[in-house]
């Protein structure tokens, strides 16, 4: 019986949405450091629970994860985006006992947090679908592989998208690239095992990475409609 191996998938979208972390790491770091004083001060954290009340920003539960893994990455942005009112509340009121002076965002750094979680939002829920999927076929895997490069392609041909995101796009695409490259020839050499064809009963498609998906690329460019930005960033 003859076996082939095929790349993780979870794993190779963990490195894609690294690189497009990458531009974002130094706001995600003066994030991680206002994070971490809620995470270990119960005074602030009551602050800022009561603060998110007020200004209608969600509740919050604690811990909130810190790691270096992408998730911990994404729930700063998450975090950010959702309650940027609050943490500037907080942050003013308690500025005296905090470790740093630099946690404050400005305004174009707060556009940029709300773009880039805007655009890894999509990533983020195709990971927990991969990981939490019951019965994960490679036919399903697959499928929402091709939405993450479909994803990647909206953005890149975006005219609404500032540079500095689609940098970030092309150094995505290029991981995506590699994957695809060792999936399709497996596919083409080995052919596909029935069993992982996807719901609609088809086979997985070659990636095709260089062509927009007009849904996902429509998406995109509404969104962005909200955020206004500079292109010099």
């Amino acid at each position: 019986m003859a076996f082939c191996y095929i790349p993780c998938a979870a794993r190779t979208l963990n490195l894609i949405i690294e690189d497009g972390l990458r531009t974002a790491k130094p706001l995600i770091s003066r994030l991680r450091e206002f994070v971490l004083e809620l995470n270990t001060s119960p005074v602030i954290a009551s602050d800022f629970k009561q603060t998110t009340s007020v200004y209608q920003e969600g509740s919050w539960n604690f811990p909130i994860d810190v790691s270096t893994r992408w998730s911990g990455k994404y729930a700063m942005l998450d975090i950010a985006r959702k309650a940027s009112k609050s943490i500037d509340a907080v942050i003013r009121k308690h500025e005296g006992s905090l470790a740093s002076n630099y946690m404050l965002l400005n305004p174009e750094e707060k556009v940029a947090v709300s773009i880039m979680h805007l655009y890894l939002e999509p990533f983020h829920k195709t990971t927990n679908n991969i990981c939490t999927s019951k019965f994960p076929t490679v036919g399903l895997v697959l499928f929402f592989m091709v939405d993450v490069f479909e994803m990647i392609a909206a953005c890149r041909g975006s005219w609404h998208a500032p540079d500095w995101l689609k940098c970030c796009a092309e150094n995505m695409a290029e991981k995506g690239r590699i994957y695809n490259d060792q999936v399709h020839n497996i596919i083409h050499f080995h052919g596909c095992n029935p069993r992982s064809k996807d719901q609609r009963g088809t086979y997985p498609r070659k990636f095709q990475i260089g062509k927009q998906s007009q849904r996902s690329k429509g998406l995109f460019r509404e969104a962005l409609f909200e955020y206004p930005f500079s292109n010099t960033g």
